[in-house]
């Protein structure tokens, strides 16, 4: 370790004295880190398309495995009430960090919209985690969220977009038309 003599005064108001960095101090003892990250919260934002996770410590955001991630009505989930995230990605430029941010799939957020009772509000929006979705910057593996103990969003933004038409097709033989919305 180096310092700075401003770094800290005594009493007296004396800074401490200098260690510069070619004459870093080496550390008496290392304890390396052995504890597990644990999920802290979550956010569901609809409207940006965004799940996000707090976690305890930064985690290795290149180590982020969506589909083992699940978006569940309540602490304990109830197996029709959930949805476990498929086509789902980490939000492009994401790195290192105590917050993931998940860029919603077009398909994973109409799976959520689908069951009514899922992610309508921050009281019925919970996350579940396997071990195997992130690790921390010492590679150790994230505490599992279990289904019977899903940690509870505390941000919550509905989706105040209108779907649009993002194309159609005509078939003049059977007369009929068909449109396609963006969800």
């Amino acid at each position: 370790v180096s310092i700075s003599a401003d770094i800290v005064t005594d009493m007296n108001d004396l800074g401490a004295v200098a260690v510069s960095t070619s004459s870093a101090l080496k550390a008496n003892n290392f304890v390396a880190d052995t504890t597990a990250p644990e999920v802290l919260s979550c956010s569901l934002d609809f409207d940006a398309g965004t799940f996000s996770i707090a976690y305890s410590e930064t985690v290795k955001a290149s180590t982020l495995v969506v589909s083992e991630v699940t978006i569940q009505h309540a602490k304990t989930q109830n197996a029709a009430l959930k949805h476990k995230l498929t086509t789902s990605t980490l939000k492009t430029g994401s790195t290192d960090n105590a917050v993931l941010v998940i860029t919603l799939s077009q398909d994973d957020q109409n799976a959520l919209k689908a069951i009514p009772e899922l992610a309508k509000d921050k009281a019925s929006t919970f996350v579940s985690a396997t071990s195997e979705s992130v690790k921390d910057m010492a590679s150790i593996k994230l505490t599992a969220v279990q289904s019977t103990a899903g940690v509870a969003c505390i941000a919550y933004q509905k989706d105040t977009q209108p779907p649009a038409m993002t194309a159609f097709e005509f078939d003049a033989d059977k007369t009929t038309l068909k449109f396609f919305l963006s969800e």
